[in-house]
């Protein structure tokens, strides 16, 4: 029965958020009555945080099943990014939650005493893979595994939630299945060619290629937006303040810079080869 009405408040709550949502509707939905679900789960503000600590405990699990640890780490980060977009595509529900807890600032995730301890493994995980990354020289640099995972869900998490209005302004279908693959493709491309040696070399032309298509530079930039929007959410589940967070200036290649390389010699200090 509680499954049930998890369920059932997940997709209410999706749906219409916390104040839209109503218990009657659940209740029904979960084949249940308002008395079962208050002794089940208890009262509608305790049954929303249920469903976010289901959502979160969820994808978590989902990771777990990944055996990063076991593949290369270039391999390991590909497989990371391919899980995390299709796991967004087929759980529509779960970013219409995040959006709404971002909205409220995770007033209600911040009640939770589950969510960071879910998270700590998931980090370890990644940090164990760019490590291992650096020692076998694949990757430049060992990056923050926070930082690394928020930027692959990022570029995620924007074009899928703002793929309506990204279609109308770039008039093309972002959500058609050639368009979801083609993004997979540029996501990988785009990550990889950033931070692994090995294979941004290999990759240097397509990330040409794909930088020379202005629409996927704009999505790609606008990622930081949903890095940004969804700050409270991932402050609260990493353990971090990411609003008031102050970093080093990032070097960040023009336009100009990322396609001048096509059919020349690369300039020094170029980011996205080996130069």
């Amino acid at each position: 029965m509680r499954l049930r009405i998890l369920e059932a408040a997940k997709q209410e709550f999706a749906a219409h958020g916390l104040a839209g949502a109503r218990v009657d509707r659940i209740a029904l939905k979960a084949g249940a009555n308002k008395r079962m679900l208050y002794y089940h789960v208890g009262k509608k503000d305790d049954l929303y945080l249920a469903v976010l600590e289901g959502a979160y405990e969820k994808i978590r699990a989902e990771e777990r099943g990944l055996d990063l640890e076991h593949l290369d780490p270039p391999d390991a980060i590909e497989r990371l990014i391919d899980f995390t977009w299709n796991y967004f595509i087929r759980n529509p529900e779960f970013l219409a939650l995040l959006n709404n807890e971002n909205m409220a600032k995770a007033r209600h995730l911040k009640r939770s005493t589950k969510v960071k301890s879910m998270h700590s493994p998931f980090v370890e995980m990644i940090r164990t893979v760019v490590r291992r990354g650096v020692e076998s020289g694949d990757f430049r640099v060992a990056v923050d595994p926070v930082q690394l995972y928020i930027s692959i869900a990022a570029l995620c998490f924007f074009y899928l939630s703002n793929s309506a209005t990204l279609s109308v302004i770039f008039g093309r279908d972002l959500l058609k299945k050639e368009a979801r693959d083609e993004r997979l493709e540029h996501m990988v491309s785009l990550v990889l060619a950033a931070r692994w040696k090995a294979k941004s070399v290999r990759l240097k032309e397509e990330v040409v290629s794909d930088f020379a298509d202005l629409a996927d530079f704009f999505v790609a930039f606008l990622g930081g937006f949903g890095a940004s929007a969804a700050s409270s959410t991932v402050g609260i589940c990493m353990g971090s303040s990411f609003t008031s967070a102050r970093t080093a200036p990032i070097s960040r290649p023009s336009l100009a810079s990322t396609t001048r390389h096509a059919g020349r010699r690369p300039a020094p200090g170029c980011v996205r080869c080996d130069c």
